[in-house]
């Protein structure tokens, strides 16, 4: 029981507070402390209860400035208690102290009711050797100060960090010279960490702390930070940073690719097809060029094709480091800014391109072709061959423009097996193709590509066909193989044969499933074909690689190298760096598109209405194959499919922000 006008010490956020106590009701006491204040408190949170008394008929002041002096009193007493001293006395011992028996070890004499207040704020605001506990105060094993020392250091630090760094951001933003603090490098870290995370990074409450500070909260501070500081640029790929993707290779990657360029092959088994008029046709940006066409006209109209891809396989050794760091990647990534690709230039712009003029390894597929699309004859050979012309899609449409014979034949060719899919349920959906590439000066271009050319069509149908071939024969032959597959639409709005206009073929892609790679063979519905696989590709696509492994040996009369098992975990990791470099190219293409549009506010420019969709009528830009969207109550008038007028209020590539208006 505590008595009015007896002097009382609890503890409130982690201090001594001095106090008298006023009443005493079960267990509860109505106290008075130094600063005038009236509290409640149970018994049992005392630390410290003595039998000295105060008046308590004394005004309040009178009652605050006696607590005053007895708290000052103590707290000065506190300093001189040697905590680290007793420690080091009673360490080891597994039992708990008093706070009067540790002031009689401290103060060595008889202790009074200050001695012993003294110890415990002593002991409080140190809270490093010792526990406290309601029974008194346990040392703590040397091991827990060892921990609680580091945990302190670590606690200065951030501090430091915080402070120093805050001051230094705040200044850089301003444009006031200041000297950067010697936690340089760690600031700028944590800032790229949080750029790149944003709420998921590791350091987010650090890091935004660090920005308050600095007076910086926008959601782009830490972006705009290193951009200012000149770490990053104005347009930096804050998602290849996100998924640890990098362009560069490692030295010792490096220095395979140019040992493997300067081995001689000595290959007497390959046949000799050096002698075919094999032609490239790509983009004429494209350096990586993998696939090439041959034809060849034959009696009774007759047509010998060949599809010939480059053989990665017999040039890159499988488990290599250049094999890993392939399957690491899993694919090239084509961004308008740059190109990542799946092995370095040295492999895939040169010893395993078909370049113009240089002998080269193949895999060809060599048919015997009727004009009506049927394939009398077919055989697949590890070959040599030499590109007699490098072609773009340009120059294959001008050729069949001008009447050329043999590229007329190969178009003919071509819309047979593409009709051929039709009729068994492909879908056709062609959409203008909008390609953004950013010159090294900065420009922005942007190239609208017709997906429907003849060109475009022809180089199609041709590598879907060996595609189609090489998972024909690998399914006969029991060889396990990676097949592409994909299951029917959701819905189809359109069937093969009929011909959507842009708003359907748009809405119909929407309602696609997504393709994919599996161990069985099975339907691709969009081509309209079973079973399929990609094997074309080799220099860009891991997958491809594998089949093209696949099947070299089997040609070879060899075993296959990859067994049922060992695609299952090759599956896995094409199939996630596929997604990741999907993801990547499409986030990049809308960013240089906004930050195009960003340069164009206030011009007009076409569009379709796709619908209303969460009271908002969602707009495809048509010259640019973008979306946009107004409020509903703007355009009550809108209809699906309706063609209108937009006017560019605002686009903001960072924030993934486009604003438009009807006209």
């Amino acid at each position: 029981m505590v008595l009015p006008g007896q002097v009382i010490e609890f503890i409130e956020s982690g201090r001594v507070v001095s106090g008298v106590c006023l009443d005493y009701k079960k267990n509860r006491l109505r106290a008075l402390i130094e600063t005038q204040k009236e509290v409640q408190i149970a018994e049992t949170r005392l630390v410290h209860l003595e039998e000295t008394r105060l008046e308590t008929n004394q005004t309040r002041e009178m009652l605050a400035a006696a607590l005053r002096d007895i708290s000052t009193r103590r707290q000065e007493l506190s300093q001189k208690v040697d905590v680290k001293g007793l420690w080091e006395v009673l360490q080891g011992e597994a039992e708990e102290f008093s706070a009067r028996e540790l002031a009689e070890l401290a103060f060595g004499h008889a202790v009074g009711h200050d001695h012993v207040s003294a110890v415990i704020r002593a002991m409080l605001a140190d809270r490093l050797y010792f526990r406290f506990r309601p029974e008194g105060f346990r040392p703590n094993p040397p091991e827990t100060v060892e921990k609680i020392l580091v945990q302190r250091e670590r606690e200065r630090h951030r501090e430091r960090v915080l402070q120093e760094g805050s001051r230094w951001i705040r200044s850089l933003w301003e444009g006031q010279g200041s000297e950067a603090p010697v936690f340089q490098e760690e600031i700028v870290e944590l800032l790229k960490e949080y750029a790149i995370f944003g709420t998921g990074a590791p350091r987010q409450d650090k890091a935004e702390e660090l920005l308050r500070r600095a007076g910086m909260n926008h959601p782009l501070a830490a972006f705009n930070v290193l951009v200012r500081l000149g770490v990053w640029d104005r347009d930096e790929n804050i998602l290849k940073h996100r998924l640890g993707i990098k362009k560069a290779f490692p030295p010792e990657v490096e220095e395979e690719a140019r040992l493997v360029v300067n081995v001689a092959q000595d290959e007497p088994w390959r046949e000799d097809l050096t002698v075919l008029e094999v032609f490239t046709v790509d983009s004429p940006h494209a350096q990586d060029l993998d696939d090439g066409l041959s034809v060849e006209s034959m009696p009774h109209g007759r047509l010998r094709i060949g599809i010939h891809i480059t053989d990665v396989a017999s040039r890159v050794a499988l488990h290599s480091l250049l094999d890993q760091e392939a399957l690491r990647r899993g694919t090239s990534i084509y961004l308008p800014e740059e190109r990542i690709p799946m092995f370095p230039a040295c492999i895939s712009e040169e010893f395993c391109s078909l370049k113009q003029g240089q002998k080269r390894p193949a895999v060809s597929l060599l048919m015997e072709v009727n004009r009506e699309g049927e394939i009398l004859a077919h055989r697949f050979a590890l070959s040599w061959l030499r590109v007699a012309k490098r072609l773009s899609y340009e120059d294959v449409d001008s050729l069949l423009e001008k009447g050329d014979q043999i590229m007329a034949s190969l178009y003919q060719v071509a819309m047979a097996w593409r009709n051929q899919r039709v009729q068994s349920g492909a879908l056709l959906l062609p959409l203008p193709e909008v390609n953004v590439r950013v010159k090294d000066s900065g420009e922005i271009i942007l190239e609208r590509r017709d997906r429907e050319s003849p060109a475009q069509i022809l180089v199609s149908e041709m590598m879907i066909k060996a595609n189609w071939i090489a998972a024909s024969y690998m399914k006969e032959a029991g060889v396990p193989c990676l097949y592409r597959v994909q299951p029917e639409p959701r819905e189809r709005l359109l069937d093969g044969t009929q011909q959507g206009d842009l708003l359907r073929n748009y809405r119909q892609r929407k309602l696609l499933n997504r393709a994919f790679t599996q161990l069985e063979p099975g339907l691709h519905s969009g081509l309209g074909l079973f079973p399929y696989t990609t094997v074309t590709s080799p220099v860009r696509r891991y997958a491809d690689l594998v089949v093209q492994r696949q099947l070299a040996a089997t040609l070879l009369g060899d075993s296959p190298p990859f067994s049922h098992k060992d695609l299952e975990s090759i599956v896995s990791q094409c199939e996630e760096a596929a997604g990741q470099a999907a993801q990547m190219e499409q986030v990049r293409q809308r960013y240089w598109l906004l930050r195009y549009l960003e340069l164009r506010r206030g011009e007009e420019t076409p569009g379709v209405i796709l619908g209303v969709f969460n009271k908002k009528v969602q707009i495809l830009l048509t010259d640019y194959m973008v979306e946009a969207s107004v409020p509903a109550r703007a355009a009550a008038w809108a209809v699906e499919g309706q063609d209108v007028q937009v006017r560019i209020l605002r686009a903001r590539p960072l924030e993934d922000e486009l604003r438009v208006e009807l006209c």
